[in-house]
């Protein structure tokens, strides 16, 4: 009778264990898919912000991007079959004959090559700009420095205003108005 009742008492306790283990893995399963939205990175343990899907803050460090030796901007590797919009930063030094300069470059996959964001010597953020080292193969009439709208273009030394090409066809040198007439041809 006494081996009866224990066995009841075992087999009832194993149903309770059972029946909390599957309570226990159906709160873990509900905790899992319970995130919404996208990732923090922090030391505050903020939540990332909704309309962001890597949401990294901190008041003392960056965020360092991966470092790749590019060859060629028209080739993929290093990377294999790289997403479009992915960011690397180029570490190699430049190399004849391509001369792939270091900085942060994103793959174009409609263009199938990596793109320049910025390099240590180019003034523009585009691969079109003008390099503080000289352009070459430059056309005149088609590739020049100054604007496309009406805006004076003023060039600095110093941070002191040394050159103006006005709107006007003037040329300003040291506040010094020279008129077109001014000048000898």
């Amino acid at each position: 009778m006494k081996t009866h009742k224990l066995q009841k008492s075992n087999k009832i306790i194993s149903y309770i264990v059972f029946g909390m283990l599957v309570l226990n893995f159906q709160l873990l399963n509900l905790n899992s898919f319970a995130q919404n939205g996208g990732v923090a990175v922090n030391a505050s343990g903020s939540a990332a912000d909704n309309s962001a899907m890597l949401d990294i803050s901190a008041t003392n460090q960056g965020m360092r991007i991966p470092r790749v030796a590019l060859t060629d901007t028209s080739v993929a590797g290093p990377i294999t079959n790289p997403v479009n919009s992915l960011l690397v930063f180029d570490s190699a030094a430049a190399v004849f004959p391509n001369y792939i300069t270091p900085g942060f470059y994103y793959w174009d996959a409609s263009r199938t090559q990596w793109v320049s964001l910025l390099s240590s010597n180019s003034v523009s953020t585009s691969t079109s700009g003008w390099a503080l080292t000289g352009n070459a193969n430059t056309t005149a009439g088609t590739n020049f420095v100054g604007s496309t709208n009406s805006v004076d273009v003023v060039i600095k030394s110093n941070n002191i205003e040394a050159l103006r090409a006005e709107t006007d066809g003037n040329i300003k040198i040291s506040r010094q108005i020279y008129t077109p007439k001014h000048i000898i041809p």
